[in-house]
């Protein structure tokens, strides 16, 4: 664990500097999206399952990886199985990220009866936490810029049929 990596829980649009930091975590990132972005925390259909973010930030304050959710009942939801609200900077310290992500969450959830996190790697830092782990098969994602042709070259004779 990094002590040089923090957390900050946010539950309503941050300030301006924070939103900043927030926004050029996600230039860096693999797949940002929306539901990772500071304006997750806008949309009025999640204001009455309470949306937040965890923030784990560095001791520059640059913002290195980003969890998102919502409070539903007595349960966390941060994603779902097709669509991960988790990112990491890649050029950052990973586990110690993680770390932070995973302390943070846990303090979100205080008495929630159920946490669940999605995300497309298995991370050490919330099996550490004490978080269990589940593999999945997963969800087909296709690369679109290839245009449809190239893509329907790549099936199998009967699936371009069926």
């Amino acid at each position: 664990m990094s002590a040089d990596t923090t957390f900050t829980i946010v539950r309503e649009f941050p300030p301006a500097d924070l939103a900043k930091a927030w926004r050029d975590c996600l230039t860096r990132v693999e797949l940002p999206s929306h539901y990772v972005a500071p304006e997750y925390l806008l949309e009025p259909q999640f204001a009455v399952e309470r949306p937040f973010a965890v923030l784990a930030v560095d001791c520059r304050g640059a913002v290195t990886g980003v969890l998102t959710g919502l409070h539903e009942g007595h349960r966390l939801e941060c994603g779902q199985i097709s669509r991960p609200q988790i990112c990491f900077d890649p050029g950052a310290d990973l586990t110690a990220t993680a770390d932070a992500l995973a302390r943070g969450i846990l303090e979100e959830a205080r008495a929630e009866t159920v946490l669940n996190v999605y995300s497309w790697t298995l991370i050490d830092a919330f099996r550490h936490s004490g978080f269990r782990m589940r593999h999945t098969e997963g969800v087909v994602v296709l690369d679109l810029t290839q245009g449809s042709e190239a893509i329907f070259r790549q099936f199998d004779e009967n699936r371009r049929r069926n």
